[in-house]
């Protein structure tokens, strides 16, 4: 895990940070502090395409993607990041299919004081081959599913090309999130 802001180690920090929130979570930590530095972390996506090994990146660009491998919060968990900050790496192709940080269906879980970066001034604002922006589609954290007493508190978001925060149904049109909240909100 490296929170020197190093773009090269931005997948392996982000596997790492959730490998030591699962390890914490397993043990029966309840709240987990970060160490001040900045965190950079980036999304890992998979192209939904039958030939996606030897696709042209116009054929990438215009296939089907799904994010993989959030942050992802357990139950009754507390990640605080003591003032430090996590910035997003631009991601490739669509440059914009990602979340940070998710709470999906989970009870009494929270991220604490800290910021968010997201990597609008890192992007390209070109379009994308199908005349879709590349501009939208990035999103800070959601709070999903049939999350209870969870929330973002204390979280300053910055340079967030789409959406900030989404919090509602997820997959499970059944399963709502109204009892989620987010205080101490600064965008």
């Amino acid at each position: 895990i490296d929170n020197t802001d190093n773009e090269a180690n931005a997948l392996i920090t982000k596997q790492g940070l959730q490998r030591l929130i699962d390890d914490k979570a397993a043990e029966g930590v309840r709240k987990l502090i970060l160490p001040k530095g900045t965190y950079q972390i980036e999304a890992e996506t998979r192209v939904i395409l039958s030939n996606a090994d030897t696709a042209t990146e116009d054929e990438k660009s215009l296939a089907l993607q799904s994010e993989l491998n959030n942050l992802s919060i357990p139950n009754r968990f507390t990640l605080d990041l003591n003032g430090s900050r996590i910035r997003f790496k631009t991601t490739e192709y669509w440059q914009n299919v990602y979340r940070m940080i998710t709470i999906v269906d989970k009870y009494d879980s929270h991220v604490i004081n800290g910021t968010l970066e997201g990597d609008y001034r890192r992007r390209s604002d070109a379009q994308r081959p199908n005349g879709d922006p590349s501009a939208e589609g990035g999103c800070c954290f959601s709070i999903l599913g049939n999350s209870r007493y969870c929330s973002f508190e204390n979280i300053r978001v910055e340079l967030f090309p789409g959406y900030c925060c989404s919090m509602g149904v997820y997959g499970d049109s059944t399963k709502t999130s109204f009892s989620t909240h987010i205080q101490g909100f600064t965008n």
